[in-house]
């Protein structure tokens, strides 16, 4: 499991390495859907910290060959 973090520290994240910018509300909501499924949530005392759960893991890994065989894909359609 990854290092637990806030829905403030993901959006510094996707603004600093992504040049994405999610508002609050945008952010917030979709961890709360999230937390349903794939991240827990430990309430702190002024944030909740997200991390992603075994079953979000397990979701990851299988989609961890999908950008490589999209690349696959596209340059053989391409080709022909």
């Amino acid at each position: 499991m990854g290092v637990p973090s806030s829905g403030h520290d993901i959006i510094k994240y996707l603004i600093e390495n992504y040049g994405i910018y999610l508002g609050p509300g945008i952010m917030y909501s979709t961890l709360y859907s999230l937390e349903r499924r794939l991240v827990e949530a430990k309430p702190q005392v002024k944030k909740r910290l997200y991390m992603i759960n075994r079953k979000g893991e397990e979701l990851l890994r299988g989609y961890e060959e999908s950008p490589r065989e999209l690349t696959d894909f596209t340059t053989r359609f391409f080709e022909n």
